[in-house]
């Protein structure tokens, strides 16, 4: 670890114990860089086929607050909507020099839709800083494959969501037939250049959010990991959104038993051969559907010092699973927004959330997608706490290395 990633993290550490305060940058900033998508996921909040309107971050808000839906044109138009490539540069470079160690490129769709999103992660490369994309891999092409192993990228995550192609095609509707080779060769083509270039970099995780259509198929979903020589997995509950049309994505509880059967052998099979997963933390979290309740009656939220999250109109929120709006960083300069009193008042709610009982206003604290990072920091703050203990004790055996 380096001066510069040592001081971001002490920062952080130091405005956890003020209780609501932000010595530092955000340890990690979350970019949306585009919400359009060329793939139809069946588990995707924004563009699932199921979905009877996009599930984006004004309509959930309404849903958690009883609120009438926002108008559904303005709904489908913020759908074809790219970050503004000027002011995503000019953000980077805030964030940089605020002392942001890690940038994770995501969004409400594919990240590679956005022209300038090679050159847009080549900048925080070039400032020395960590890269993690989202991607669905369909846009890797051997050109992007080269830039990335070039720059020294380091994280892939790639939601196959399937190991066969049969369960590819049942977890992505309408995909063109053979994607799911083309995306086999994509890996493997990634992991020879990586070898050419005698680089370990980036790691590549699969990543499979566990539904009715893909539960059968976890152990395939693994074995794919091994043939692509991917480095590791990451497994996640799906999360309906409370929305009726998506229900039909939740395990039933048989199964559920049957996914939890599967485990232990996937972890086996995936530590003989060396590659990292995050088994145990999903287990904790797997009640068929994401559930963090019992979670969050042990450890307190701790995102609000960890990351910012910006999406493709400038508008900031904490994380995915918090629609309070906290700012717009294409209005105000992402510090002014990172020390002011809105994000004062989310860190210091979501950091006694385990005492108080109760999510915090605008959160979807029940189904929480960034636990695994606050389980990291509990347990390097608290390392003899018996807070996780009961939770943890089912999933010891599965072991948990990533999230």
């Amino acid at each position: 670890m380096g001066w510069q990633q040592w001081m971001t993290e002490a920062k952080v550490l130091a405005g956890i114990a003020h209780g609501s305060g932000a010595f530092g940058a955000p340890y990690q900033a979350s970019l949306w860089l585009s919400n359009r998508c060329n793939l139809r996921c069946i588990h995707c909040y924004y563009y699932s086929p199921l979905a009877a309107e996009p599930n984006d971050f004004e309509v959930r808000q309404a849903r958690q607050a009883g609120l009438p839906a926002p108008d559904r044109q303005t709904v489908l138009e913020r759908q074809t909507l790219d970050a503004d490539p000027d002011r995503t540069r000019r953000l980077i470079d805030d964030l940089i020099r605020m002392g942001s160690w890690s940038f994770h490129f995501a969004g409400s769709g594919e990240p590679l839709m956005h022209p300038d999103a090679l050159e847009l992660m080549a900048r925080v490369k070039r400032a020395g800083r960590a890269c993690c994309m989202n991607t669905n891999g369909t846009l890797l092409d051997g050109a992007a494959v080269n830039e990335l192993v070039r720059m020294g990228y380091d994280e892939l995550r790639i939601t196959t969501m399937a190991g066969t192609d049969e369960v590819y095609a049942r977890t992505h509707p309408g995909s063109r037939p053979g994607t799911f080779d083309r995306v086999k060769q994509t890996l493997l083509a990634l992991a020879e250049r990586k070898e050419a270039a005698g680089s370990a970099r980036p790691l590549v995780y699969l990543v499979c959010i566990v539904v009715q259509q893909n539960y059968d198929g976890l152990l395939d979903f693994v074995r794919l990991a091994h043939e692509v020589r991917a480095d590791g997995v990451v497994v996640h509950a799906v999360d309906d959104l409370c929305d009726p049309c998506m229900a039909c994505l939740v395990p039933t509880e048989a199964q559920a038993d049957a996914v939890r059967e599967q485990l232990p052998e996937m972890a086996r099979f995936l530590e003989e051969r060396g590659i990292r997963h995050n088994l145990g933390r999903f287990a904790m979290t797997f009640r068929p559907r994401l559930d963090t309740r019992a979670l969050y009656q042990a450890i307190p939220c701790y995102v609000g010092w960890l990351s910012v999250q910006v999406h493709a109109d400038g508008d900031v929120h904490a994380c995915c699973r918090c629609y309070r709006r906290l700012g717009n960083a294409y209005e105000t300069p992402i510090q002014e927004i990172w020390e002011g009193a809105a994000y004062r008042d989310f860190r210091r709610a979501a950091g006694q959330i385990n005492r108080r009982g109760a999510a915090v206003e605008g959160c979807s604290c029940d189904n929480c997608a960034t636990n695994g990072a606050n389980v990291r920091v509990f347990r390097r703050l608290h390392p003899l706490s018996r807070r996780l203990r009961n939770l943890e004790r089912e999933c010891v055996a599965l072991g948990d290395d990533v999230e």
